[in-house]
């Protein structure tokens, strides 16, 4: 390919341009809870204990429970990963003994902290209570349902992946400081013999809350090195990842223009070093490398 550009201001270019737009790269990681609980209206929750189930529904006094569950994604997922996919497994372990009523349950973003321990129907930590009882204001939890399970006997149950449930977890790998997890509870709260028990962190690791995530992790920026000019053309070089493309642009004008696709390279198996070379010729050209 033929290009026209001026030697020392396209050195320039080449040293801004370089890396930018990242690629991607497929990563799937399974976290297990680090804090859960349940809420009741009429219930002081003590603090949990090995085995210690979550209740979440309705009883047969038609009292409700709520679950809350928070799982730490720091040092799990890169900071700069792009979410892709977030699913939520819980295990039912019991189920009310006669004329059980089944419900569809649903998981809503908490936007408060709370304590394990001490979280209950009116406080979120000990003396902090919630905006609203039960975790119900405008700033306790988030206004709609992030995803939702239709939940029958005992056994596990998936919350498939969706938009906002993506979301919420790509916010918290933004900034981890806002992760305060999810809390769980039947749609139907109105409706006695909704309560179910879900196994906790506690409980047996086989049935424990999991989170399964997959992002694209980011890409390592090539760093481009400009090589001397030879047989009138100018060449640089770059070390490119195993099974990742790489394509070059160049434009015009320095800080303004679009764009334009000159080469893209053959996709290497492995880590290498790749060589870029394209005749010299007068006028003004930039250049850059980015991973699409």
């Amino acid at each position: 390919m033929h290009l026209n550009f001026n030697w020392m201001v396209a050195v320039a270019a080449l040293a801004l341009g370089a890396g930018e737009l990242p690629g991607a790269r497929a990563a799937t990681v399974v976290v297990v809870t680090v804090a859960d609980n349940w809420i009741s209206e009429t219930a002081l929750r003590p603090p949990p204990f090995a085995g210690d189930p979550v209740r979440a529904g309705t009883t047969g006094a038609g009292v409700p429970a709520r679950g809350i569950f928070r799982f730490d994604l720091s040092g799990m997922i890169p900071v700069g990963a792009v979410v892709r996919t977030a699913t939520l497994t819980v295990h039912v372990t019991t189920v009310p003994a006669f004329d059980v009523q089944n419900s569809m349950f649903e998981l809503r973003r908490v936007l408060q902290g709370w304590a394990e321990a001490s979280v209950s129907w009116n406080e979120r930590n000990s003396g902090s209570a919630w905006n609203l009882p039960g975790a119900s204001g405008a700033g306790d939890v988030a206004g709609t349902a992030s995803a939702t399970a239709f939940v029958s006997g005992t056994g596990s149950y998936t919350f498939g992946s969706s938009d906002p449930l993506v979301a919420d977890v790509q916010a918290w790998v933004n900034a981890p400081g806002t992760n305060f997890g999810w809390r769980l509870h039947a749609q139907s709260e109105s409706t006695p013999r909704t309560a179910r028990l879900f196994a906790s962190r506690e409980g047996d690791a086989a049935k424990r809350p999991s989170l399964s995530v997959t992002y694209d992790l980011p890409a390592t920026p090539p760093v481009l090195t400009v090589l001397p000019v030879a047989n009138g053309e100018l060449r640089f070089s770059f070390p490119a990842e195993a099974d990742r493309t790489y394509v070059v642009e160049a434009r015009d004008v320095f800080g303004a223009g679009s764009w334009g696709a000159v080469l893209s390279l053959p996709t290497p198996s492995a880590a290498t070093v790749l060589t870029v070379t394209n005749p010299v010729a007068g006028g003004a050209r930039f250049f850059r490398v980015r991973t699409p």
